[in-house]
Formats: structure tokens, C-alpha cells, sequence
């Protein structure tokens, strides 16, 4: 296996990786040994964070993608997909959070989809990039 697709490999596991441990123990966790304002506190402290590390682990796959020389170019879409998506769902946190804070539960519940629903997709894209190569 080539050097390119063994570090894209890495990268996207450790994105997936990270988003899949965030849904299945962090979320229960919180959901489960917190009350409503410590939820809130915590999540908006996680977040942000979660969000940057995942840009932080797409800039670096770009990066190494082009330091290597890829050439199959669905790694440069995985790459700058696993760098944008992130990138927006940090981006809509103020608004989000704003909405909620404000009792705008339409708005609220709109950007909450659309952060999820990208996280989602950034989850999807790195664990099948692979099968189309």
C-alpha cells in the first residue's frame, strides 16, 4: 500500500475514530451524569474543541497530501472535505448557541441539524473514502 493512502488511512480513522468515541461514550455520558446547566457549560466547551481538532487533523491530511504527492485525487477531496466541514459546524457555534440562549428553538434546532448532519457526513466520508479507489 502506498505511503499517500496508508497516512490518508491514519488521518481518517483518527477523524472517525474521533467523532464515533464523541457519539457513543461522551454524549450518553454527559446526557446521563449532568445536570441541565453543567450539560450546557460542558458541550459548549467540547464543541469548539472538537471542531478545531477535526479541522486541525483535515489541514494536516491536505498538507500531507500534497508533501507526498497523491495522486489520487479523491484523497484531496476526503482531505479538504475533512477541513471544510468541521470548519462550518465551528463556525455556526455562536449562532447556535445564541439561539438556544435566546429561546429561538426554530433557529436553534435548524443550525443543530446542520451541525449534526455534517458531522455526520465528515464521519461517513472518512470511513468510505476507500472503497472508491
Amino acid at each position: 500500500m502506498h505511503d499517500a493512502i496508508k497516512t490518508q488511512l491514519i488521518l481518517s480513522g483518527i477523524i472517525a475514530g474521533s467523532i464515533i468515541f464523541h457519539i457513543v461514550i461522551i454524549a450518553p455520558s454527559i446526557f446521563k451524569l449532568l445536570g441541565a446547566n453543567d450539560i450546557r457549560n460542558l458541550l459548549r466547551h467540547i464543541f469548539p474543541r472538537l471542531f478545531v481538532f477535526l479541522s486541525l487533523l483535515g489541514f494536516i491530511s491536505i498538507t500531507c497530501n500534497f508533501l507526498i504527492g497523491v495522486t489520487i485525487y479523491i484523497q484531496y477531496l476526503v482531505s479538504a472535505l475533512s477541513f471544510i466541514i468541521p470548519s462550518i459546524c465551528y463556525l455556526i457555534i455562536p449562532e447556535t448557541n445564541k439561539a438556544k440562549d435566546s429561546g429561538d428553538g426554530k433557529k436553534f434546532n435548524i443550525l443543530h441539524k446542520i451541525s449534526v448532519t455534517l458531522t455526520m457526513v465528515l464521519l461517513l466520508i472518512n470511513l468510505l473514502w476507500l472503497f472508491f479507489i
